[in-house]
């Protein structure tokens, strides 16, 4: 576990080949990303601009951004295209290096008083080619950032499983809050929940709770850590009807950063069935693109499938579990589905009547409570839990 400076307690560390390999991964491709946004951050430099509004000359001028081609910014070329006194030849040749330009950007090209043969050429230029320079390349840092936090996930778990660490929370704390992750803060509040870590949690969501684009999403998380640390947990909404409400305002709004999580809870807690989004999903419920069942109608299905079957052997288990199951009569087909204590879900398989039971590998688990589902019809028909420890 040297890799990271990490102390192993004295253990077999399992995981720390794996992470050294995650760790020369990662700075070989921070390193390549680092690279490649400069050159976009050069095309859209203060230097440049200060260059289009000051005083250097035409030559100096379209050799500069000739050395920054294909990679100028629209506000770039916006600037230096209503330029007075640029020669048309420049004009040409600045567009070619970056064309095709955008269409605020060809706006101002179309506007401009050139030569019928440079404006010819600009033309064709623009209709040659399908995408810039800038374009290809961002298209190509993406990638790389994809591939950066692939890899900070990959290591996350293998902290995560890594039982010899004594200073894991601060080592995956560091990981989750690297800046390549857009969201390190979600990801940062949720291992917090899942790690108990309540108090800490309530401070990084306060922390966002400031910010206009976090308020809603705060606001969900602060009552989340409040039903996991309530008595019945989730199971809360069955009896608290304006709890149970304001979780389904948030599941029923796409925007809200928590919606997904809010879906997820109420198909625990109370059976809330919503539907997969493949392009417009079918209204239902006064206009609802889901299927509400509330408390009642749950305890009501239950009690008719009385004869479901649902075991997990072992409970509690460490590195796999097996879902014993009996499908309702009738049904010869159904849905298994293994969700954390923020209403995540980490496994999900289609089940059949034959098979009776499903191998779970455990292995990459955190230590805590989860809860298994079987769902036949998309009704949810029995839910139990499950427990790993490490």
């Amino acid at each position: 576990g040297k890799g990271i400076g990490l102390d192993n307690g004295g253990g077999a560390c399992t995981t720390c080949s794996n992470r050294s390999i995650l760790n020369a991964q990662i700075s070989t491709l921070t390193a390549q990303y680092t690279v490649e946004n400069n050159k976009l951050l050069a095309g859209d430099s203060q230097t440049l601009m200060a260059a289009i509004n000051g005083n250097a000359s035409p030559g100096d001028l379209k050799n500069m951004l000739t050395a920054q081609s294909p990679y100028l910014s629209d506000a770039i070329l916006s600037a230096y295209f209503i330029l007075n006194g640029v020669p048309p030849g420049h004009i040409k040749d600045i567009h070619e290096l970056n064309a095709p330009v955008s269409a605020s950007v060809w706006a101002i090209l179309d506007a401009l008083s050139l030569p019928s043969g440079i404006k010819d050429q600009i033309t064709q230029n623009q209709n040659a080619i399908k995408t810039s320079g800038r374009t290809n390349e961002q298209g190509y840092i993406n990638a790389l950032l994809t591939n950066i936090q692939a890899a900070y996930n990959s290591k996350v778990r293998d902290l995560l499983t890594d039982t010899t660490l004594t200073n894991a929370n601060d080592s995956v704390r560091v990981a989750i809050t690297n800046p390549f992750f857009s969201d390190r803060i979600i990801k940062l509040v949720n291992y917090l929940l899942d790690t108990k870590q309540y108090a800490s949690a309530q401070q990084k969501i306060d922390s966002m709770s400031i910010k206009s684009d976090y308020i809603s999403w705060a606001n969900f998380k602060s009552i989340q850590s409040q039903l996991l640390q309530s008595p019945y947990g989730y199971y809360t909404l069955k009896t608290d009807a304006k709890l149970k409400d304001y979780i389904l305002t948030v599941a029923n709004d796409p925007q809200n950063l928590a919606h997904a999580e809010a879906q997820n809870i109420l198909h625990l807690a109370v059976g809330t069935i919503f539907d997969e989004y493949t392009g417009l999903p079918p209204m239902v419920n006064n206009g609802n693109r889901m299927t509400n069942i509330d408390s009642t109608t749950t305890d009501q299905t239950e009690n008719k499938l009385s004869d479901v079957l649902l075991t997990a052997i072992p409970n509690p288990a460490t590195s796999e579990v097996t879902i014993g199951y009996k499908l309702p009569d009738n049904a010869l087909t159904g849905q298994l589905k293994v969700i954390d204590i923020t209403g995540r879900v980490l496994y999900q398989t289609d089940v059949v009547a034959s098979l009776k039971s499903i191998y779970i590998n455990t292995n990459n688990w955190v230590q805590g409570m989860y809860y298994y589902s079987l769902i036949v019809n998309n009704r949810v028909v029995g839910t139990k839990p499950v427990i790993i420890t490490k």
